[in-house]
């Protein structure tokens, strides 16, 4: 089999029985098993995927090929009513301009040729170390700082914690026999396919943040590929280059304020934090990462 053949087109014109095939036929590190084929929502319906698994963890069979990534800045975004008058609000608290906005925060349109690869379906968080029950405030979820370091409670549970840099990230990735994906592999990843704003769709609401108990959910929904991908915006996601973040901003637009539609965008496919630069050498907090599997075909 050669990668040619395991483009995203071709895969999605193979049958059940012919994908299943497909999957059994690659060379795979004998820890990784097939699961199955399973069914996902796309956008216009539905798509079959290999699953893998190795231990608790699963990857997803991500077909390569030439894709198209990136937002078209040469288009105008429509926004609905909502999300013009949220934007409104912004742009007139902080003196923006949409396009000029999103010239900074979206990667411009491009295309390239990425290779097959299996995806881990939902990314780790990387330097959690459980300590103790939690039994006092079981139910609240805090992070606790002092002389001793950092302290985390999470469901019912204490963590000693440990902000890693990418390099520490990358070499616990690596010693387990995968790597980081890069930001294209990462964006096809997410995109599933897709060219809208979103890989939901191009709307969000406009009256609170992902984070915020709603009726929308389509961004808590796997995506095209069945991944768990760009569902909160404090989760972001380490790429193999230090200093680029992916699939949120650790927070810094809900946290500062900036307005609803604005606290939605690090979602965004294409959406690429700015200040994830800062965080090239220093210490990530939170650190996740998204373990990937190159196929050599």
């Amino acid at each position: 089999m050669r990668a040619d053949d395991l483009t995203l087109e071709r895969w999605d014109r193979l049958s059940a029985d012919e994908k299943e095939r497909t999957a059994r036929a690659l060379s795979l590190p004998t820890s990784l098993t097939l699961k199955g084929i399973e069914r996902c929502a796309t956008l216009d319906g539905e798509r079959l995927v290999a699953v893998f698994a190795r231990g608790d963890a699963q990857f997803v069979l991500l077909p390569g090929g030439e894709v198209v990534l990136g937002h078209d800045h040469g288009v105008p975004l429509e926004l609905t009513d909502e999300q013009h008058a949220s934007w409104d609000d912004t742009a007139s608290e902080y003196e923006l301009e949409l396009e000029a906005f999103l010239g900074q925060v979206l990667r411009p349109l491009h295309t390239v040729v990425l290779p097959p690869a299996l995806v881990e379906r939902r990314s780790t968080l990387l330097g959690y170390t459980p300590i103790e029950e939690a039994h006092e405030d079981a139910c609240s979820n805090r992070m606790e700082f002092s002389s001793g370091g950092i302290t985390a409670v999470h469901g019912g549970r204490a963590y000693k914690v440990e902000w890693l840099t990418h390099a520490q990230a990358a070499e616990v990735v690596a010693s387990s026999g995968f790597v980081l994906p890069n930001e294209d592999l990462w964006e096809h990843a997410c995109r599933a396919g897709t060219r809208t704003l979103f890989r939901w769709g191009d709307t969000c609401p406009a009256d609170c943040y992902p984070i915020d108990r709603c009726d929308f959910d389509l961004h808590r929904r796997p995506n095209g590929f069945g991944l768990a991908i760009a569902s909160n915006p404090y989760e972001w996601e380490l790429c193999d280059e230090p200093g680029v973040l992916r699939g949120g901003d650790g927070g810094s637009m809900i946290c500062g304020g900036a307005g609803f539609f604005v606290g939605w965008l690090p979602l965004a496919s294409a959406y690429c934090d700015p200040a994830g630069a800062e965080w090239r050498e220093q210490p990530i907090p939170d650190t996740r990462v998204r373990r990937v599997l190159l196929l050599d075909l």
